[in-house]
């Protein structure tokens, strides 16, 4: 994806201007490659999981971080660079292939949660 064959996961900002990506496929820094030309920068040092759990709208960009336990949710103004904590992410279940969602308008955040632990599913043959 880049000159160097690094990022994975990425999104383009609402504007068209940057490119969002990461350049592992486990927790780490997240990237900004402006399309018109010039270096990437890191913009946040740690966000959680693999491929690509971040979104990006045109409010900022909404990102969890590496903390242990439940994570911290972010929201980056890339402009501007402030980086605020919004909450935290209670029993949040990041693994490979899932990601968050942020609506349009950065009011209404979808994640996947652990809802109840412990559970099994089994299959009962010849039960009457």
């Amino acid at each position: 994806m880049t000159r160097d064959g690094a990022g994975r996961g990425a999104i383009e900002s609402a504007d068209g201007q940057t490119l969002f990506y990461k350049h592992s496929e486990s927790n780490g820094p997240l990237v900004a490659l402006p399309l018109a030309g010039g270096a990437p920068r890191t913009v946040a040092p740690c966000v959680r999981g693999w491929p690509a759990v971040f979104d990006v709208v045109a409010s900022g960009v909404y990102y969890p971080d590496c903390r242990a336990g439940d994570p911290g949710l972010h929201r980056l103004d890339p402009a501007s660079g402030r980086d605020e904590v919004l909450g935290t992410l209670e029993k949040a279940e990041l693994p490979a292939d899932t990601t968050i969602a942020v609506s349009p308008d950065g009011r209404t955040i979808l994640y996947p949660k652990v809802v109840r632990e412990g559970s099994d599913l089994r299959l009962i043959e010849n039960f009457r």
